[in-house]
Protein backbone atom coordinates (compact mmCIF):
# COMPACT_ATOMS: atom_id res chain seq x y z
CA UNK A 1 0.00 0.00 0.00
CA UNK A 2 1.02 3.58 -0.44
CA UNK A 3 -0.43 5.26 2.62
CA UNK A 4 0.94 7.77 5.10
CA UNK A 5 -0.19 8.74 8.55
CA UNK A 6 0.47 12.12 10.11
CA UNK A 7 0.06 12.84 13.82
CA UNK A 8 -1.60 16.26 13.98
CA UNK A 9 -2.81 15.89 17.56
CA UNK A 10 -1.07 19.08 18.68
CA UNK A 11 -2.05 21.12 15.60
CA UNK A 12 -5.51 22.48 16.36
CA UNK A 13 -5.67 24.49 13.12
CA UNK A 14 -5.48 21.35 10.93
CA UNK A 15 -8.77 20.28 9.35
CA UNK A 16 -9.91 17.33 7.25
CA UNK A 17 -9.02 17.87 3.56
CA UNK A 18 -6.22 20.36 4.32
CA UNK A 19 -3.32 20.13 1.90
CA UNK A 20 0.05 18.82 3.00
CA UNK A 21 3.54 19.28 1.63
CA UNK A 22 5.53 16.07 1.79
CA UNK A 23 8.54 18.02 0.56
CA UNK A 24 8.92 21.12 -1.53
CA UNK A 25 9.23 24.85 -1.08
CA UNK A 26 9.13 24.74 2.72
CA UNK A 27 10.67 21.34 3.37
CA UNK A 28 13.61 19.99 1.34
CA UNK A 29 13.29 16.36 0.22
CA UNK A 30 16.82 15.78 1.52
CA UNK A 31 15.68 16.65 5.04
CA UNK A 32 12.75 14.24 4.82
CA UNK A 33 15.04 11.52 3.47
CA UNK A 34 17.48 11.98 6.32
CA UNK A 35 14.67 11.60 8.88
CA UNK A 36 13.55 8.44 7.06
CA UNK A 37 17.10 7.04 6.96
CA UNK A 38 17.20 6.97 3.17
CA UNK A 39 18.14 9.22 0.24
CA UNK A 40 16.00 11.70 -1.65
CA UNK A 41 16.20 9.66 -4.87
CA UNK A 42 14.47 6.75 -3.13
CA UNK A 43 11.60 8.94 -1.95
CA UNK A 44 11.12 10.64 -5.30
CA UNK A 45 11.14 7.40 -7.30
CA UNK A 46 8.67 5.61 -5.06
CA UNK A 47 5.83 8.14 -5.21
CA UNK A 48 2.81 6.33 -6.62
CA UNK A 49 1.53 7.42 -10.06
CA UNK A 50 -1.82 8.11 -8.34
CA UNK A 51 -0.33 11.08 -6.49
CA UNK A 52 -1.10 14.39 -8.17
CA UNK A 53 2.05 16.25 -9.08
CA UNK A 54 2.51 19.96 -9.40
CA UNK A 55 5.66 21.20 -11.10
CA UNK A 56 6.80 24.74 -10.37
CA UNK A 57 9.31 26.51 -12.60
CA UNK A 58 11.70 28.01 -10.17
Amino acid sequence: MDMLTFDVTDLAQVKVNDRVELWGEHLPVEEVAECASTISYELLCRVSPRVKRRYVDG
